[in-house]
């Protein structure tokens, strides 16, 4: 960046910008349409945030400088926010229904809400400073043999989110939901194999790579995914050596 100016001079720099704020955008818009806001604020000449990101990406591409200590501290304001995990009922079902669609780039069908809504604790709405911005969804599988195993169907939040300790408290709370249950053989996952942050988030919780599944997904490539997988010991089995040394 020129510091006289404030301009990017890389081109490649400058993009990766663009990128991000457009993720920004996206995220903006997503949040509107839950509030229903539009984009003046009604009564006011006052001008809504997303026309001032709109205006910093025109800069941006125009190689014109901009500055706004509002959006600085609205950035700002990104890490001192807390999180908070809120039910998914029939009420707010539409928010997670928007924000899939944002996040990830499959699209899921109504079973899939159906089934969401009768998991209980198992499907969680993230809500950074009451905003809606990640979700988390599991079922518990039982295979013949008699191994429970749990499945995250969805763990996600909005891509200028990330980074703050969202993801851990969704998961984290799967995790919780795992040991209180003490009978759960596993937690598994289907991640792209070119989501290398994805993949690096599960490793750091002690998830590893089982296999490989090919042509996994639908009409977007890569098609193939990682299966991730972290095994749990069961409560009986972790009290049996205190028994037996009893």
């Amino acid at each position: 960046m020129d510091k006289a100016t404030g301009i990017f001079a890389s081109p490649s720099v400058a993009h990766t910008s663009i990128v991000i704020l457009q993720e920004m955008l996206v995220a903006q818009l997503f949040i509107i349409r839950l509030r229903g806001d539009t984009l003046t604020l009604s009564g006011s000449c006052q001008v809504h945030p997303l026309v001032k990101k709109l205006h910093l990406v025109v800069c941006l591409i125009s190689r014109q400088p901009y500055k706004s200590k509002v959006f600085h501290q609205k950035q700002q304001k990104l890490t001192w926010g807390t999180t908070e995990l809120g039910d998914i009922t029939p009420h707010n079902i539409k928010q997670l229904k928007i924000l899939n669609s944002v996040v990830f780039p499959v699209s899921y069908n109504d079973k899939f809400y159906k089934d969401v809504l009768e998991v209980g604790e198992l499907a969680k709405l993230a809500y950074y400073n009451d905003i809606v911005v990640g979700a988390v969804c599991c079922r518990i599988d039982t295979t013949p043999e008699g191994t429970r195993r749990m499945y995250i169907m969805t763990l996600g939040c909005l891509a200028p989110y990330r980074r703050l300790g969202i993801g851990t408290v969704m998961l984290k709370h799967v995790l919780d939901y795992c040991e209180r249950d003490g009978n759960i053989d596993n937690l598994y996952l289907h991640v792209q194999v070119n989501n290398e942050s994805a993949i690096d988030f599960y490793k750091h919780f002690g998830f590893e790579i089982i296999e490989t599944k090919k042509q996994y997904y639908k009409r977007i490539e890569p098609a193939e995914a990682h299966v991730l997988q972290k095994t749990l010991t069961r409560k009986n089995e972790r009290e049996a050596p205190n028994e037996t040394s009893e």
